[in-house]
């Protein structure tokens, strides 16, 4: 996969400016090979425990699904941080 420079310093951004929650969003662009991420779009994370885990707004999902549409790009991933927790599955 390869990652745009911006897209890597928004995400960046986005998961600094959350801390201590996790920041999460969605990924855009166009699946490969190679996969390429073209932009991202932050969502809200309504996880019950914010610092410990994520989850998608679904409304957010489906907007920022519309929005890559519109840009002609496609929804390939999602992003997440770990401020409090390992870095591992």
């Amino acid at each position: 996969m390869q990652l745009a420079a911006s897209v890597r310093e928004s995400i960046v951004e986005h998961a600094l400016e959350a801390a201590p929650k996790e920041a999460c969003g969605l990924l855009g662009g166009r699946t490969g090979p190679p996969a390429t991420v073209q932009d991202s779009i932050r969502t809200p994370n309504v996880a019950s425990t914010p610092t410990r885990r994520f989850e998608i707004d679904p409304e957010a999902l489906l907007a920022g699904r519309e929005t890559f549409i519109e840009k002609g790009v496609e929804l390939i991933g999602f992003y997440h941080s770990h401020p409090n927790g390992p870095n591992e599955p």
